[in-house]
């Protein structure tokens, strides 16, 4: 089990260090935080919205999100591997 749990734990730093670089290269939003429950109603239905996943802004949100979930996932995996 220590061979395994060394590997996860060195794929967790990489992914750490991946999604911060990720995070930082994203644009800074003006709108803050209260947009994202709110939702920007006044720039809805454009052409930017529509074609949002095929910029590199879209793209960058993405694995932001998917390496986020992936991080979440492999640091439960590294509590939940020494109980087995």
């Amino acid at each position: 089990m220590g061979i395994i749990a060394l590997i996860l734990a060195i794929v967790l730093l990489a992914i750490c260090l991946v999604l911060n670089v990720f995070i930082l290269l994203q644009k800074k939003r003006a709108s803050g935080l209260g947009a994202s429950f709110v939702g920007m109603s006044s720039q809805s239905g454009t052409y930017y919205d529509k074609n949002k996943g095929r910029t590199v802004e879209g793209k960058l949100e993405f694995w932001t999100k998917l390496l986020g979930a992936t991080f979440m996932l492999m640091c439960l995996a590294l509590n939940i591997l020494p109980m087995l």
